[in-house]
């Protein structure tokens, strides 16, 4: 341990909002800053890590009168920011482009508040570590990568060359000693601490160079540490000195380390389903941002309209913070759950009103009712549109860009049509008033009711497709009638199967109950196989069910009805009950279940597509999770 130079990084760790909401959190890092900013003042070989560029920005915010001492301590390389993202974000659920607009805004925020970019990639606290980031952190201008979780092998070395999957290498550290907490004030003997931390330390570097944090989750900066570090390099033949991520990095000797082509992953599965609502809108707010953006950059080339470039970038702000891990896992308490759905509102009003706006412009203000579609997509599209149409006189033709009328549904309220739009470009259509009746088939859709030993359900022929649906309401085979192609699986012969499962894990984990983050596994992967299930599962001694399953393939029966017909599509509702009862007397605690489902299946005249929407309503019950499944036999 003699010949390790370890390089001790002051910081803590901040959670935009988990435990407690925003704001609580925000005071007690604003206190945390001011006496990192105190210790630097006072002490000339003291440094500190900011995690985030957004607690960066909300604190000059609040204290604009230290900014020009922070730019002094980053430009003399004692203050940095690392990892340099507007917010950690997780970086599993976020599109790629959403990871790389939180790299460049976050260090475009960092040279413009203190002077410096950041060039270390820290993700610390992240459950996962796709093989495309290092492509991603090259591509932002990062030199390096740190980690914490989801490592293959807690024995493994710090130091590692990552191979991403087109080949970009970046030279990454696992931060293995306690990640990014390391040492903090724990009430013991701090020499014996260290000794200990060190020790373990030792057994992991190839360099003689080594990282160790020094701070925790919200942990206030240790001044009596500073005495500590000088009484012990005094003593002691192993040197420790204030250092940053970006200081220590650049003096580790990556020459012998492995070269790893791999993405670390997963920790924590749970994560990825819980509180479903926040990743379901974080996708939503990614595709009307790049749409919004599409949209713009039509109008500014076209019509010559300026984009409304705060404005994005404030929806792309409120984003990155709902894309924080703790955020978008959806481990958060109630509050930060409600703000998260807050967010994607004003995401949603945001890229809503910049759409309009922009579209609103090529529709013109002429008499006719017009609707302009936008494809942000860099390919052609041919979909189906559907508005709400004038009451009590509906329109109920469509003429499409090129004068022609488009083959049009006018079912109730609405009148759907089909359309062929340009790659990142609009078409324009004409709502007319003709009178023509609402529409109704011309057979080019036959359905018909069948009944089984296990109750009634529809077989319906297209002009592409041969379909019979189950009693519980699944589809029991789909037949491409022009190859004869079965879809679906013989062996599970079921589409659009719902599934529901005991579920005893907490917002981070899967079944088998509440996380338990201790010890040296703490920080490794957690990779649960998890098929689909052929049934219950029971105990070693085959008397208790320990994960419960029922799906809907056996029923029970299912309520169908034809919601739609015309010569151009088919739609079918279905709607249907999950229910587990527990009867029994010894079972007196453990609540009955009900989940109440509602399907609806669109068929095409001439397009393959298939689609479904299902929305499911909770009734009675706890403990389990949903999932949907379609069993084929593409292989």
């Amino acid at each position: 341990m003699s010949d390790l130079r370890v390089h001790l990084v002051p910081s803590f760790h901040y959670d935009v909002e988990y435990l407690l909401a925003e704001g609580p959190y925000l005071e007690i890092c604003f206190q945390n800053l001011l006496e990192a900013h105190r210790l630097l003042s006072t002490y000339p070989q003291y440094t500190f890590r900011v995690e985030q560029t957004y607690l960066l920005e909300r604190f000059l915010q609040e204290y604009p009168s230290l900014s020009d001492d922070l730019r002094r301590f980053a430009r003399q390389g004692r203050l940095e920011v690392a990892s340099g993202m507007y917010t950690m974000a997780d970086l599993n659920m976020p599109s790629g482009e959403s990871i790389v607009r939180q790299l460049v805004v976050g260090k475009r925020l960092c040279g413009r508040l203190l002077g410096v970019e950041p060039f270390v990639l820290d993700a610390g606290d992240c459950t996962g570590h796709p093989a495309q980031m290092p492509q991603i952190a090259r591509i932002c201008g990062y030199r390096y990568y740190t980690f914490q979780r989801a490592v293959d092998n807690v024995g493994r070395k710090c130091e590692i060359i990552w191979r991403g999957i087109d080949g970009t290498e970046v030279p990454t550290y696992w931060l293995a000693v306690i990640g990014y907490a390391g040492w903090y004030d724990v009430g013991r003997d701090d020499v014996r601490v260290l000794e200990e931390l060190l020790g373990r330390l030792n057994e992991h570097c190839l360099s003689p160079e080594g990282i160790l944090s020094h701070g925790g989750d919200f942990k206030y900066p240790y001044e009596r540490g500073i005495e500590v570090l000088s009484r012990w390099n005094e003593e002691r033949e192993t040197k420790i000195i204030y250092s940053t991520y970006g200081r220590a990095l650049e003096a580790i000797d990556f020459s012998g380390a492995p070269v790893e082509e791999c993405e670390w992953n997963p920790d924590r599965q749970g994560c990825y389903s819980s509180r479903i609502r926040v990743k379901q809108g974080n996708r939503e707010c990614e595709g009307l941002l790049f749409c919004a953006e599409a949209v713009s950059a039509l109008a500014r080339w076209l019509l010559r309209v300026p984009p409304d470039e705060d404005g994005l970038l404030r929806a792309w702000k409120l984003t990155f913070i709902n894309q924080f891990h703790d955020i978008i896992w959806g481990t958060v308490c109630d509050e930060a759950y409600r703000h998260a759905l807050e967010r994607i509102g004003r995401v949603r009003m945001i890229c809503e009103g910049i759409i309009e706006d922009r579209l609103r412009l090529p529709a013109g203000d002429g008499e006719e009712r017009r609707v302009v579609a936008f494809n942000p997509l860099p390919w052609p599209r041919r979909c189906w549109l559907e508005v709400p149409v004038g009451m009590p006189s509906p329109e109920d033709e469509v003429v499409g860009p090129s004068g022609s009328p488009c083959p049009a549904v006018l079912s109730g309220d609405k009148l759907s049509w089909r359309a062929e739009l340009p790659p990142c470009g609009y078409s324009s259509f004409i709502l007319r008033r003709v009178g023509k009746p609402e529409t109704r088939g011309d057979g080019s859709f036959k359905v018909k009711f069948v009944e089984t030993d296990s109750g009634y359900a529809p077989e319906v022929t297209t002009p592409l497709y041969h379909v019979e649906f189950s009693p519980g309401g699944t589809i029991a085979s789909l037949r491409d009638l022009r190859s004869g192609k079965e879809f679906v699986d013989p062996e599970r012969p079921a589409f659009n199967v719902l599934c529901l499962q005991s579920d005893r894990g907490d917002l981070w984990q899967y079944y088998e109950g509440p996380l338990h983050d201790g010890g040296p596994q703490g920080f490794a992967q957690d990779l649960i196989y998890d098929p689909y299930p052929s049934g219950p599962s029971f105990t070693s001694n085959g008397k208790r069910i320990y994960l419960d399953v029922i799906d809907n393939r056996d029923g029970p029966q299912a309520e169908f009805g034809v919601e739609e017909e015309s010569e151009w599509r088919l739609v079918l509702r279905i709607s249907g009950s999950l229910v587990r009862r527990f009867p029994s007397f010894r079972e007196f605690w453990n609540e009955g279940i009900r989940v109440d489902w509602s399907q609806r299946v669109v068929f095409y005249r001439d397009d393959p597509t298939v689609e479904f929407r299902l929305e499911t309503h909770h009734v009675a019950g706890r403990w389990y999770r949903l999932r949907a499944a379609f069993f084929t036999d593409i292989r």
